[in-house]
């Protein structure tokens, strides 16, 4: 035989040099784990009729004008507002969403403060860089509050190009572009 035959033989088979034998001792059973306690699970909310057509509208890809989109809806501005903060999938929506608010709602208070929460808001990136492609279409109070909260925010870098650029002076002001 050779070596590592041997080797292996004895490795199988254990190495026992005579003596008495070890009584086996039976080990106690581990201690159980408490079982895992599932939290409960949401109820399932249903969204209002008008909330999933308009949804289902802004998520066609024919581009739908915001007029269509919020056509019968009692108050466009909350509806298209549930949409950003709520609709994730497909991502163009919230964003179409958004569009539409900057566009036709900017007027609107709960919008005003939305926009100055998206200029301002750490993971709202995409929605401080829409605001800045509308802020020259933003009402001149509302454009000077997003451009001084975007300036004080995460996003200040990618939001001042859109404010030097912006054709009023009290907006470019914000950020000492002349």
């Amino acid at each position: 035989m050779r070596g590592w035959q041997l080797a292996g033989v004895v490795a199988l088979t254990g190495c026992h040099r005579g003596g008495p034998t070890p009584e086996p001792v039976e080990l106690p059973p581990p201690p159980e784990a408490p079982a895992p306690v599932d939290p409960p699970a949401p109820a399932p909310v249903e969204a209002a009729p008008e909330l999933t057509a308009l949804v289902q509208r802004l998520s066609a890809h024919d581009g739908v004008t915001c007029a269509a989109a919020t056509e019968g809806l009692a108050d466009p501005a909350e509806a298209l507002l549930s949409v950003v903060q709520t609709v994730s999938m497909p991502p163009a929506t919230p964003m179409r969403a958004a569009d539409c608010l900057l566009t036709e709602h900017a007027t609107v208070p709960a919008v005003r403060e939305a926009v100055l929460a998206w200029v301002a808001g750490e993971d709202t990136k995409g929605l401080a860089l829409l605001v800045g492609q509308h802020l020259a279409d933003l009402p001149p109070e509302l454009a000077v509050a997003a451009a001084a909260a975007g300036a004080a925010g995460p996003h200040a870098a990618a939001l001042a190009p859109s404010v030097a650029q912006d054709p009023r002076p009290e907006v470019r002001a914000v950020i000492g572009a002349e």
